[in-house]
């Protein structure tokens, strides 16, 4: 775990690093959201397990590595077989991930935490399954605020000063320029220059807007998304790999798939893969990144009940 002596919080690069974000966001939001996945989505995948792996391994069982790595896979392939029963798939999806979280908090919450979370996934599953468009708007925008509350309990270990200055770049990167996005303060290129031909901007707004929303609202929705993806690669690849390297060391530590010449050339490999297909066939190549995007998705909620779960045990 990492401490304030070895991690120290260096917030002016992180919040340079935003305004870039958001800068192109608003000058060039579909070839961001497009090209940023292209070239170092598959790499955000592989930092975020390695961040996910390290932030969870005291409370992986022995042997409990494989029963992941299979229930990861499993996800990803409930995920490929959705472009085909896209209704069946998702909810499988939905189903399984709920009951996979409430096992995660039946091992690891206690007490009356533990019926909580499992009544709240219950709720959150049944909903997501029933009104199904409703939970692919609401997936879409939640799995990037994951970072966000990560930082915030990272946050907790600083001077109260230091603390303080995370938490508030916190509420500007997620609640502040979301907002001033969604009311129109800050406005979006009005579309594409630069996307391949077969890449249609209208698809990918209507993918992050909420169901029967007008076309400026959509494209309100669409910012965020690109702007709070935008931040969630920067998470992952820069401030977990920073500022939170002891962490990362636990699980290269544990496993060669997670560090060393082994991963570096499997996201070199499975980084020529997904951008060789989004050029030869967008669709398909993004089905290619988000069935990929399944195992650190999964792992993501999974790591959330379990900082939940220290949380609570911190403050009883």
């Amino acid at each position: 775990m990492s401490t304030l002596r070895d991690t120290p919080p260096v917030l002016w690069p992180w919040a340079g690093a935003a305004v870039l974000v958001l800068g192109m966001t608003l000058c060039l939001p579909f070839e961001m959201n497009v090209f940023v996945m292209g070239t170092v989505g598959v790499l955000h995948i592989a930092c975020a397990l390695r961040y996910l792996v390290g932030r969870t391994a005291e409370v992986i069982p022995p042997g409990g590595g494989p029963v992941i790595v299979v229930w990861l896979t499993t996800m990803a392939l409930i995920r490929v077989a959705s472009t085909q029963w896209f209704t069946a798939g998702h909810r499988v999806e939905i189903i399984a991930s709920g009951a996979v979280m409430c096992l995660v908090a039946h091992l690891v919450c206690r007490g009356t935490l533990r019926w909580v979370v499992i009544g709240v996934m219950v709720v959150v599953t049944t909903l997501g399954a029933i009104h199904l468009s409703w939970w692919l708007f609401a997936a879409a925008h939640i799995h990037n605020l994951v970072p966000v509350v990560l930082v915030w309990d990272w946050g907790r270990r600083l001077t109260p000063v230091i603390r303080r200055a995370v938490h508030g770049f916190l509420v500007v990167w997620a609640a502040v320029i979301p907002a001033m996005l969604l009311v129109g303060f800050l406005a979006t290129s009005p579309g594409p220059r630069l996307l391949p031909e077969g890449i249609h901007a209208n698809a990918l707004v209507s993918a992050t807007a909420p169901p029967g929303a007008d076309p400026a609202t959509a494209m309100r929705w669409y910012a965020v998304f690109c702007f709070m993806q935008g931040m969630h690669y920067l998470f992952w690849i820069g401030f977990t790999q920073v500022e939170c390297r002891n962490t990362v060391l636990v699980a290269t530590g544990s496993s060669p798939l997670l560090g060393g010449p082994a991963m570096w050339t499997s996201v070199v490999v499975l980084t020529l893969v997904v951008g060789g297909l989004q050029i030869w066939d967008y669709p398909v190549g993004r089905m290619v990144y988000s069935a990929l995007g399944a195992y650190n998705v999964h792992y993501e909620m999974a790591a959330l009940v379990v900082v939940v779960s220290q949380a609570a045990s911190r403050h009883r």
